[in-house]
């Protein structure tokens, strides 16, 4: 202590500044402490594909799913779609997880908690519903489906909250590389002198940010894909509690491989900035209050650019399901077999990767607007 009050030029703020730095590193080494090392952003890119081609290999087990609602809990066709809406619910939900797992954080840490949870859980629901019998209620065959639902859509929301960091990242991931240590400047001088780069035409924001995103959706179609031939093969190979059992362990092994991925921490380890004097309050800590992060997504539903798109959506994708009528009539009046609807659902998950790929290489470019109105003619 007497020695720093002997430097030459040291003002109170540096002392109340290194206070707070002190905070901040004594926070966040011990939430880094927790937990295996890791391992990079490369790999933390490569996990959110992961999580979608996971989201893809979920699939495997629909064809199964509909054989137990249909054969040993007899449903008819309008009980199938009642029950199978409610396991829908959560996806509708999205958005409010995503502000969940930016307002709340766990151990310092906005997404890697949340995913290791979530996917235990959506694993160990899966175990669940293989476990159960043939005569198993109604009531505890939904519940499960629920769980399973829930958690798949709070993991894949985080894994695309990280997707959109990334996207926005991306233009200036190679201006970060050659910067250096950030903390030996400024952080808004840092953000300043990146969006002059990006202004300049250094990077192509918009043409970085589509790559990350189509990469995402082609990952998920891949898993579609690759589990749409297998569903079938394997319900008559397995049957349906084998067909839940080896679904069960993709989710278990992204539990085990979130746990390596890297989170960003957030202020202070998660810790109130009240308690830690002289540090200085971050950017994220308007957002994380959950009032802030409420307000600033109310507020942006309100804009035309959100509630626009978001209207056409909601449109486009609100026309009657026909799905399990048709499955019904594949089953009952043509009896398919569920070899055949494996075939099906190949040449389905086939279609929309040939989209996917039309649009990367020849679309990307088009204006939104005429594509839609090209798909939807």
């Amino acid at each position: 202590t007497l020695a720093e009050d002997q430097q030459p030029g040291r003002t109170d703020d540096d002392d109340t500044e290194d206070e707070g730095e002190g905070a901040r590193r004594h926070s966040g080494g011990l939430c880094s402490s927790i937990g295996p090392p890791k391992m990079g952003k490369d790999f933390t890119e490569i996990f959110i594909y992961l999580v979608a081609l996971s989201q893809g290999l979920d699939s495997l087990s629909s064809l199964a799913i509909f054989y137990v609602l249909k054969d040993d809990l007899s449903l008819t066709p309008s009980e199938y779609i009642w029950v199978s809406s409610l396991p829908a619910l959560p996806w509708a939900l999205k958005p409010i997880f995503g502000l969940i797992s930016d307002a709340v954080p766990i151990f310092g840490q906005r997404r890697k908690p949340y995913l290791v949870f979530c996917s235990l859980l959506c694993g160990a629901g899966f175990l669940v519903l293989g476990s159960l019998s043939a005569n198993a209620s109604l009531r505890s065959t939904v519940l499960t489906l629920c769980c399973i639902s829930f958690t798949n859509a709070f993991m894949h929301a985080v894994a695309e909250a990280m997707l959109v960091e990334r996207s926005r990242a991306a233009p200036h991931r190679k201006s970060a590389e050659m910067g250096g240590a950030i903390a030996s400047s400024s952080k808004d001088s840092y953000v300043e002198q990146v969006s002059e780069e990006a202004a300049g035409g250094d990077f192509d924001e918009g043409a970085a940010a589509g790559e990350l995103i189509v990469t995402f959706i082609q990952a998920r179609i891949l898993g579609h894909l690759a589990t749409a031939y297998l569903s079938g093969a394997l319900l008559e190979t397995w049957g349906k509690r084998g067909v839940f059992l080896l679904t069960a362990c993709f989710p278990l092994a992204l539990c085990v491989l979130s746990l390596f991925i890297e989170d960003a921490e957030t202020s202070y380890g998660g810790l109130n900035p009240h308690f830690v004097e002289g540090g200085a309050r971050s950017r994220w800590d308007d957002f994380s209050q959950p009032s802030g992060g409420l307000n600033r997504l109310l507020a942006a539903l309100c804009s035309r650019q959100i509630w626009g798109p978001l209207l056409f959506v909601v449109l486009l994708t609100g026309t009657p399901d026909y799905n399990a009528a048709l499955l019904y009539y594949y089953t009952v009046n043509l009896d398919f077999r569920p070899l055949l609807l494996g075939r099906l659902r190949f040449a389905v998950a086939l279609s929309a990767l040939a989209g996917s790929v039309v649009y990367k290489q020849f679309l990307r470019d088009v204006h939104h607007k005429r594509v839609l109105l090209g798909a939807v003619l």
